[in-house]
C-alpha cells in the first residue's frame, strides 16, 4: 500500500466517511508491515486526530481494551506482526475498528436473537413520547412505527423505526445503541439526534444534537457531530452531509413546520402524515417545486395558503381530497 492510499484513507476517517473495503485494506497492511516507519507515522496522524475528540475517561478505556483484542487477534495471522508499536495507538485504531465491525458484522446480528419485541405504531396527526428500557427517551412522529425488545439483551441495544423519531440516548459505553432504517444503520453510545426514515420518503435524513453520531449505509460509514446532517437519496444511495440547524429540525416536535429545500413531494407526504388527509396532484401537475420556511402549523388550508403565495401551487377541495393544480 502506498503512502497516497494510506493518507487517503486515513484523511477519509478524520472526515468521518470510510469504507468497509478501505478498512480492510488497511488491516492486511498492517499485517504484513512491509514499512514500519510509513504505517507508524500515518498513524500518528490518525492518533492525534483521534485525541482532538473529547472523549470520556471511561469511554477511551474501554475503546483502548477493545483495541488490544483486535490487535492480539490480528497478531496469531501467519504475517505475524509486534504489537508493541502500535499499542500506543490503540484507542485511535479502536474508533476507526470497532466503528465499522459494529456496523457491518454485530449488527445484523443483535436483531436475530430469541427476544420478545413491543411495536409502538403512532397514528396519523398524532406524536407519542416513550421510554425504552435502557431508559433512553423517544419522542415519535405522526405514522412512525417503532419496534424494540421488551428487555435489551446483549452488546448491542438494537431499534427497528419506520417513521420520524428524537432520540435521546441513555449513556452506555458497553453496550451501543443501533436504530436499523430501511437504507440506513445508526449507532450511538449516547447521544441526542433526529432520524427521519419513513419507507414511503425518498430520503432518510438524520441530524445530531448533542454527541457524535454514526450512520452506516452501503458499504460506507460516516460521521456526524452537532448541528450535522446526513440526507441519503434512497433510490441512488448517494448522500450529502452539510451544516443544518437542529433546532429548526425539531420543531415538529412542537407541533411546527418546517421545510428546507423540500420537494413537493415529500412536503404533500408530511402534510398527509400530520394532518390526517388525502392531497393529490392534478393530472398534468409537474412536481419541480422546492419549498423552504417555517410555519406554525395551525391548520392545513393555512399551509396550502401559504405554499400558494411563495409558488405557482394553488388547491381546490372536492369533497374531502385536496387537489393541487397550477395556476
Amino acid at each position: 500500500m502506498k503512502t497516497e492510499e494510506i493518507e487517503h484513507i486515513l484523511s477519509k476517517y478524520v472526515n468521518g466517511i470510510y469504507t468497509k473495503e478501505e478498512f480492510e485494506n488497511l488491516i492486511a497492511f498492517a499485517r504484513k508491515r512491509e514499512d514500519d516507519k510509513l504505517f507508524e507515522q500515518n498513524m500518528d496522524k490518525l492518533w492525534s486526530d483521534a485525541e482532538s475528540i473529547k472523549d470520556t475517561a471511561s469511554q477511551t478505556k474501554t475503546y483502548e481494551e477493545d483495541a488490544k483484542k483486535l490487535l492480539n487477534q490480528l497478531s496469531h495471522s501467519p504475517n505475524r506482526f509486534t504489537l508493541k508499536p502500535l499499542l500506543k495507538y490503540a484507542a485511535a485504531i479502536a474508533l476507526l475498528v470497532l466503528g465499522i465491525w459494529t456496523v457491518y458484522y454485530a449488527s445484523g446480528i443483535i436483531m436475530s436473537e430469541e427476544l420478545s419485541y413491543v411495536t409502538v405504531s403512532v397514528d396519523r396527526g398524532k406524536r407519542q413520547k416513550i421510554i425504552l428500557p435502557d431508559g433512553t427517551k423517544v419522542i415519535l412522529n405522526s405514522n412512525t412505527n417503532l419496534k424494540y425488545p421488551a428487555g435489551f439483551k446483549g452488546k448491542i441495544r438494537s431499534v427497528e423505526i419506520d417513521g420520524e423519531g428524537f432520540f435521546d440516548v441513555k449513556r452506555d459505553t458497553d453496550r451501543p445503541f443501533i436504530i436499523h432504517t430501511v437504507k440506513a444503520d445508526i449507532q450511538v453510545l449516547g447521544t441526542s439526534f433526529n432520524v427521519k426514515a419513513y419507507n414511503e420518503d425518498e430520503e432518510v435524513a438524520v441530524s445530531v444534537k448533542t454527541g457524535k453520531v454514526q450512520v452506516g449505509i452501503e458499504n460506507a460509514t460516516l460521521k456526524l457531530l452537532p448541528n450535522e446532517q446526513l440526507i441519503l437519496e434512497k433510490a441512488t444511495n448517494e448522500y450529502r452531509k452539510h451544516q443544518e440547524d437542529i433546532k429548526k429540525v425539531m420543531l415538529w416536535t412542537d407541533g411546527k413546520l418546517y421545510f428546507n429545500r423540500s420537494s413537493i413531494k415529500s412536503v404533500v407526504l408530511e402534510l398527509q402524515r400530520i394532518y390526517d388527509c388525502e392531497i393529490e396532484f392534478a393530472p398534468d401537475f409537474t412536481q419541480d417545486e422546492y419549498l423552504y420556511g417555517e410555519h406554525e402549523n395551525q391548520s392545513l388550508e393555512a399551509v396550502l395558503n401559504s405554499i400558494k403565495h411563495s409558488t405557482n401551487v394553488n388547491y381546490r377541495k372536492e369533497g374531502s381530497k385536496f387537489i393541487l393544480y397550477k395556476e
